[in-house]
């Protein structure tokens, strides 16, 4: 269950590499790095008049008869800020000049909403996404996907006095269900050895942020806490 294969590369605002050791705002455990992506919100502005912007990424190869689609608009003024967005990409099997490289189909589409309001130092943001994966194979594994199904939920508030202060609490979810099979995609075995893999993760997580501002720089604390459940079962 990475969270990075949630991303959607034309909705990210940003994509922050860290090398070696990360700090414990990005990444509590890690060991060797981390990626730290953060998705397209858009901006309040300084009018009462609601404002539209937006953009649209398209893309299609010849290697594998694929398309990818997606778009995604922000309405905002000074208060509130609406957020819509959705995502399309399909492909065949890829090709080489001696045939096709088996299973590597694949199709997936992502719908994201967003709200937020803001008040004097105050801003409330809500977010949702919903993936939706139907086949894809993955040649490299010995199961393919079938479907991978998920919600995902965030909920955030912030005071932010320029200079002074500025303070976070965030509570985010997912609820995420996941099939994979070694027989649908690719060449079955002797049916006594197809196998399914049913998967599901519920996870909840809460995060902290202060950081204070003086004449010297600034000094940043906070905590976090983060609880996810895993089932797995195979059959045939």
């Amino acid at each position: 269950d990475p969270p990075l294969s949630y991303a959607i590369g034309g909705q990210l605002e940003s994509l922050e590499v860290f090398r070696g050791i990360a700090p414990v705002s990005v990444a509590q455990e890690s060991i060797g790095g981390a990626v730290d992506a953060k998705s397209m919100r858009g901006e309040f502005t300084d009018s009462n008049d609601m404002q539209l912007a937006g953009r649209v990424i398209a893309n299609t190869q010849s290697v594998n008869n694929s398309y990818h689609l997606e778009s995604a608009l922000v309405a905002s003024n000074r208060q509130h800020r609406v957020r819509v967005a959705a995502m399309t990409e399909n492909g065949d099997d890829a090709e080489f000049p001696d045939g096709h490289i088996r299973p590597t189909e694949y199709d997936r589409q992502r719908y994201d909403f967003g709200y937020g309001f803001r008040t004097g130092y105050h801003t409330v943001q809500l977010d949702y996404g919903y993936n939706d994966t139907g086949d894809a194979g993955t040649p490299a594994l010995p199961m393919d996907i079938e479907t991978i199904d998920g919600d995902l939920y965030g909920l955030t508030y912030s005071f932010d006095r320029s200079e002074v202060i500025n303070s976070s609490v965030t509570l985010f979810g997912s609820d995420l269900d996941h099939t994979m099979t070694n027989y649908k995609l690719r060449q079955a075995p002797a049916a006594s050895m197809w196998r399914r893999n049913t998967a599901s993760a519920d996870n909840i997580g809460l995060k902290l942020k202060t950081t204070l501002f003086d004449t010297d720089g600034a000094t940043t604390f906070g905590m976090d806490g983060f609880s996810a459940k895993h089932n797995s079962d195979i059959d045939n």
